[in-house]
């Protein structure tokens, strides 16, 4: 486990994330926090290496420029990737490059290009202990911002089992993206017109994010009137 890399990472996807309010000011003071992450303090676990370390302060650097839509340096840190792997002959930054790619590619609406890149965004390591210990081989960010464009698209089928790995109990990062995760699931139980589910994950939802923060209550008040709206439904057809 990147130790302080895995608690950096955490603190980015907080802010980071789609949904997560716009704080352009949080977002600079994390950043800043990123640069000055010493890569060479290697971790306590012998399958951390320096060079992963190098590869996740690069990974985090561009989800942050996603998020800030800085397309600028999201770019220099696709190139930055490249160049690394290139000089360490670590697959590792290739996955790095590969997932940014993917980030630049949604940026400019290439939604096919998008997709395929993150599918092709495969862990280089199968061992154990890094796929399950290290944010960047959870791949967290991009299968999220995955299911969010197959989900947009309409493509709930293909969606809906992205949604639902991050309830999987296999990696604890999908503990950031449960609620949201929820919420979409419902959406779609509602767009596929399976009311019962719909209510049901609808409900587990509110449960969960009931005393969430305020800027993340209007999730939570949406979620209720879709519920209201399903009770309702379901109470006119009751009666017809």
């Amino acid at each position: 486990m990147e130790n302080y890399g895995t608690n950096l990472f955490r603190r980015v996807i907080s802010t980071a994330m789609a949904f997560s309010p716009l704080n352009t000011d949080q977002l600079l003071r994390i950043r800043d926090e990123v640069i000055s992450w010493d890569t060479t303090e290697v971790a306590q676990f012998s399958y951390t290496h320096e060079h992963r370390q190098g590869a996740l302060k690069t990974y985090l650097l561009g989800l942050l420029a996603f998020r800030m839509e800085d397309d600028s340096a999201l770019a220099d840190l696709v190139n930055d990737a490249v160049e690394n792997e290139a000089a360490s002959g670590q697959d590792v930054f290739n996955l790095v490059a590969t997932t940014l790619r993917a980030l630049q590619a949604v940026r400019e609406g290439d939604m096919d290009t998008a997709l395929q890149l993150f599918d092709s965004a495969a862990v280089p390591f199968p061992v154990i202990g890094d796929t399950f210990s290290s944010p960047l081989y959870s791949q967290l960010y991009g299968r999220y911002i995955k299911a969010e464009l197959l989900y947009e698209a309409g493509r709930f089928e293909e969606a809906l089992p992205i949604y639902l790995s991050f309830l999987s109990g296999y990696d604890s990062d999908g503990l950031y993206v449960i609620g949201p995760a929820y919420l979409r699931r419902a959406q779609i139980y509602e767009a596929l017109g399976d009311e019962e589910k719909a209510v049901d994950v609808f409900e587990r939802f509110i449960d969960l994010w009931r005393d969430a923060d305020p800027e993340l209550q209007p999730l939570v008040v949406e979620a209720r009137a879709s519920l209201d709206a399903l009770y309702a439904r379901s109470v006119a057809e009751r009666q017809s």
